[in-house]
């Protein structure tokens, strides 16, 4: 079992991580999420093709991924320690996270100062305490950063799941499915006409989307793949049960129109099916070509790529226009391009540093308390 120090975005209890901690196929899988959803905001979709009009499912893609490394990290650091660390998570989540995220704000309110006319700064700075916070999933966003919500919506997903798992162990599932009813509630309508009342409209407010669902979703498969019933249920299923989950996947991404209810459900299905057969039958074709490098590279530095490509869209239209405007394609092609460049140099230069003081960091801040706790005990 891999110690949970070395495990980056998290490892998986049944399938062989790469050196470093990782499975590959589903860093493949993290590839084609984040190619979505660049290809969303720069392409409108092509006539008669509806899953080109579906790129935001990536993001649906992300919260899946997330739900389950997370959960399977804690799994394995509950059954490698017999406790979790909450403090050592919330270092490796912070190291991971934060700097990147807060460089990007910092770099974008530099590029909206010098460029007060462009029309999004004005919509950016307003909405700039919301991102900062981490709550811009609460509001209606109109800026080129209106991507945070997804983060936002990660970031409490981070807060309240490691203490409710630490404080009831796998107990905790079962609020996680009451959420997951109401989740769906929203998903099936039964709420439209309450919040309408309430003034609030489930399309323009990302906290009343779905999102959840996946996240949650991955949570229970994760706790899941830990149960002999489990364990018992997927030995005996064919390997050909991953072509199933990946037909069924592309299939429901290309139905036209608005996917929500049942549809949009079944995608978070189909999509956490993918993620448990890519971890269970990792030597699949399938599976064996998630892990050709490119892909693999990709999802990598994928967390770099998703909050550099709006500004990075941005600046291609505009200096490419009259080639762009010809040829769409070549906006998506050339912004995912930089982006894959600018997000290697940096992972490599900057995210990196950061990961690798996480230890260095935690032995200090296990100190500190340790010395803190003993000041508080000391009897006057």
């Amino acid at each position: 079992m891999q110690r949970p120090s070395d495990i980056d975005r998290c490892g998986s209890p049944t399938a062989k991580p790469s050196s470093g901690g990782r499975i590959p196929g589903l860093d493949g899988l993290r590839a084609f999420a984040v190619l979505a959803v660049v290809w969303h905001h720069a392409l409108p979709g092509y006539s008669g093709i509806p899953i080109s009009h579906n790129g935001f499912l990536g993001v649906d893609m992300f919260f899946a991924l997330s739900g389950f490394l997370i959960t399977t990290l804690l799994l394995q650091e509950q059954r490698a320690t017999g406790a979790i660390s909450l403090l050592g998570f919330y270092i490796r989540r912070s190291l991971r996270i934060f700097p990147l995220y807060y460089a990007v704000l910092i770099v974008m309110s530099l590029f909206f100062v010098v460029s007060k006319k462009s029309s999004n700064a004005a919509a950016f700075f307003q909405e700039l305490p919301w991102h900062v916070s981490y709550l811009s999933n609460w509001v209606s966003l109109k800026s080129m950063m209106s991507l945070t919500w997804s983060l936002s919506t990660e970031e409490q997903f981070y807060l309240f799941w490691p203490p409710l798992f630490a404080w009831l162990g796998v107990r905790a599932v079962w609020p996680l499915i009451l959420f997951l009813g109401f989740n769906q509630g929203i998903n099936f309508g039964l709420f439209d006409t309450a919040f309408s009342r309430m003034g609030l409209q489930v399309e323009a407010l990302p906290l009343l989307q779905i999102t959840f669902t996946p996240i949650l979703l991955g949570v229970l498969l994760a706790c899941g793949l830990q149960t002999k019933f489990f364990q018992r249920v997927t030995d005996k299923l064919p390997s050909w049960c991953l072509l199933v989950a990946l037909a069924l996947t592309l299939l429901i991404s290309n139905i036209p129109g608005d996917i929500r209810g049942a549809p949009r459900l079944l995608f978070h299905i189909s999509v956490v099916s993918l993620i448990a057969f890519i971890v269970l039958t990792p030597n699949t074709v399938i599976v064996r070509a998630l892990e050709w490098k490119p892909f693999i590279h990709i999802g990598k530095v994928s967390y770099g790529i998703y909050l550099f490509h709006m500004l990075i869209l941005y600046g291609v239209q505009r200096i490419l226009a009259p080639i762009t405007e010809k040829y769409p394609i070549a906006l998506f092609l050339v912004s995912t391009t930089i982006c894959v460049i600018l997000a290697t140099v940096s992972y490599e230069y900057f995210e990196k540093p950061f990961m690798n003081s996480k230890g260095n960091l935690l032995r200090w801040a296990t100190r500190y308390f340790a010395r803190s706790k003993s000041k508080s005990n000391v009897t006057p």
